[in-house]
């Protein structure tokens, strides 16, 4: 812009030199503040596109993409990092297509996995035991109630829940929390070991989140946050696992605690994991053609999308049972449900920004 406004102002002064005082004067003082607003609304228009998308960065940050933000670790925000804000919205518009085939193949893929699964279920379980008796370590096998190569087996537990004694138990200390760790995890449904689960993987990312690593920050904030101009399409899936805040994965962790055991009871261990699968890719598709909509280049994680979906299949099978609405009125499981959906309704008014449209 000053290239073209210093070249602008020779050639007004040239030509102003080739005529009269007078129209020197005129032209000078019509093309000045012609230049001057041209100048001052490119700058406004550019300070409201980069807060409008998250982007604040430092004029030399900007000049290099590559540069490193010079950011405590602790306080590290992806958006404000110019690699990553440059990985996230280097589409000049966002792809569609690519997006909505890859969340059909994962759930045609998922269901018609879990459908096999299902039909050869004895099949399966019986290469399953012959690849765990060949290949698992016994430490590792958490669904038999003694192991064959330690002798231990599980402890006898007072009505406190304390271990009171460990008949025939050998072995360290390391053996012992381990049988301890597996007949508590017996006592589960298989509901809540299918949850528990899936909540060590979501953990398993917050935790190496939190590692003062900036280049491990930068990888998991490139592949676990989904923009729609990013270009990236496994990212519907893999920031549907991610949390950057204890609190956000405190929150979905509770919610999934107690309605995944419910949705797993009612679609069966088998269509359990494809159903998560399928509802993260579409929840994450959702904010995708939203986004697209609004232009908006705002990054999207969270298990919360699949998390309505158990909520959604609990309230369809048990209208009547209670809740509490956001964890304090106790209502009825339709009530909630529909409230859910006008408080996240009127969120994509742009109301609040907390609560977005793959929630419904």
């Amino acid at each position: 812009l000053k290239h073209i406004m210093f070249h602008g102002i020779g050639c007004g002064n040239g030509w102003a030199a080739r005529s009269t005082m007078r129209s020197s004067a005129a032209a000078s003082s019509t093309l000045l503040p012609f230049i001057h607003s041209i100048s001052s609304r490119i700058k406004e228009q550019t300070t409201k596109w980069i807060q409008k998308r998250g982007i604040s960065v430092s004029r030399k940050a900007a000049d290099n993409p590559r540069s490193t933000v010079r950011a405590s670790s602790e306080h590290y925000d992806p958006l404000y990092d110019p690699e990553v804000a440059y990985e996230l919205n280097k589409m000049k518009r966002p792809r569609v297509i690519r997006p909505v085939l890859f969340t059909f193949a994962i759930g045609v893929g998922s269901f018609g996995a879990a459908h096999y699964l299902r039909l050869n279920k004895s099949s399966v379980e019986k290469r399953w035991k012959e690849f765990k008796t060949k290949w698992m370590p016994s430490w590792l096998d958490w669904s038999s109630a003694k192991s064959p190569a330690s002798g231990i087996q599980i402890p006898v537990l007072g009505p406190d829940g304390r271990v009171l004694s460990t008949p025939g138990a050998t072995g360290g200390f390391w053996e012992q929390t381990v049988a301890g760790a597996r007949a508590h995890l017996q006592e589960l449904s298989p509901g809540k070991v299918a949850v528990l689960s899936i909540l060590t993987l979501n953990a398993s990312l917050l935790l190496a989140w939190r590692i003062p690593s900036m280049a491990l920050r930068k990888f998991m904030a490139k592949n676990f946050l989904h923009s729609a101009y990013s270009g990236k399409s496994y990212t519907l899936l893999t920031s549907a696992f991610f949390h950057m805040e204890v609190w956000h994965f405190a929150v979905n962790a509770f919610a999934m605690w107690g309605f995944g055991d419910i949705a797993h009871f009612l679609v069966g261990p088998e269509y359990f994991a494809a159903t998560t699968a399928t509802a993260a890719a579409t929840s994450s598709l959702a904010h995708h053609l939203w986004s697209t909509l609004l232009k908006s280049r705002n990054p999207g994680l969270g298990a919360s999308g699949f998390v309505c979906t158990f909520v959604a299949l609990t309230a369809l099978v048990f209208p009547n049972a209670k809740s509490l609405l956001f964890f304090v009125v106790p209502v009825p499981m339709d009530k909630m449900f529909m409230g859910l959906i006008a408080f996240d309704s009127i969120g994509l008014l742009g109301l609040w920004t907390m609560l977005f449209g793959w929630h419904i």
